[in-house]
């Protein structure tokens, strides 16, 4: 293990623990680099990715995050959440309604209403989840909601083409 003094700069320890969890123990008035062989046997608990977050509680009292298996199953969470806004929005955005019944109008009408409150649902959803202030969580949303549209712009150019000329690459 390597020794590193910081005797005359003042860094910001939370900051730097939120991007570097895994590499860097504070001790005394210095940082000491840790080797993956501590963090298995146990020896760095302090410093583990899920520090920021331990027992944060995510949308719900019940959905605590204490460890590392509890953080992916967040993550996963925040991934669900932000895919289902991403393709109930693609569904507001595509379907269009020729029908002059009446009846007809009214069920299409009914059925982008409720997926309109899905997508704000979970619009809203998301909100919170951003303002735990929480960076691992942020980044999680951006690349989830990023992860989503890229995964809908595909199948919006796919059915593009298909319909274009009958034949698609994508």
């Amino acid at each position: 293990m390597c020794h590193l003094e910081f005797s005359q700069i003042n860094i910001c320890l939370h900051f730097f623990r939120l991007w570097v969890p895994a590499t860097w123990k504070m001790e005394n008035n210095g940082f000491i680099a840790v080797d993956a062989s501590d963090y298995i046997n146990g020896l760095c608990p302090d410093t583990l990715p899920y520090k920021d977050a331990n027992g944060l509680h995510l949308l719900f009292e019940s959905f605590s995050l204490h460890d590392s298996n509890s953080m992916w199953i967040g993550y996963l969470v925040v991934w669900l959440i932000c895919t289902v806004e991403r393709w109930t929005t693609y569904c507001l955005d595509t379907h269009a309604s020729s029908q002059q019944d009446a009846t007809k109008r009214f069920f299409f009408i009914l059925k982008k209403t409720v997926l309109y409150g899905i997508a704000t649902t979970m619009r809203l959803l998301y909100m919170l989840v951003v303002m735990y202030f929480n960076t691992n969580l942020f980044l999680a949303v951006v690349l989830s909601l990023t992860l989503s549209q890229s995964i809908i712009e595909t199948v919006k150019l796919k059915k593009q083409f298909h319909h274009g000329n009958g034949y698609s690459d994508l």
